[in-house]
């Protein structure tokens, strides 16, 4: 089992990631997920729209489990949206 983090301990140096706007991000909104708290009430709203988009950010596209019952790249992040116009990392 995977050891519980906060989100602080996860960017440790405490800086948000920035990202260079591309064409196709001019009419969405990206909101970075700070809390458990807010990921809940996300998580909620999903399930009251009745469907939920999931894309996984990973370390790479090798997603084979080797003998150890490990992963050759890991997930390091994760978007829900259950519309179009809203990504919530």
């Amino acid at each position: 089992m995977a050891e519980e983090m906060t989100l602080d301990e996860l960017w440790e140096d405490g800086e948000t990631p920035k990202v260079e706007p591309k064409p196709w991000m001019k009419n969405r909104n990206f909101v970075l997920v700070e809390s458990v708290e807010q990921l809940k009430e996300v998580v909620d709203t999903a399930i009251d729209a009745g469907y939920c988009a999931v894309d996984l950010e990973t370390t790479g596209l090798d997603n084979r489990i080797d003998q150890n019952g490990k992963t050759n790249d890991d997930i390091v992040g994760y978007c829900l949206a259950y519309n179009a116009k809203v990504g919530y990392y």
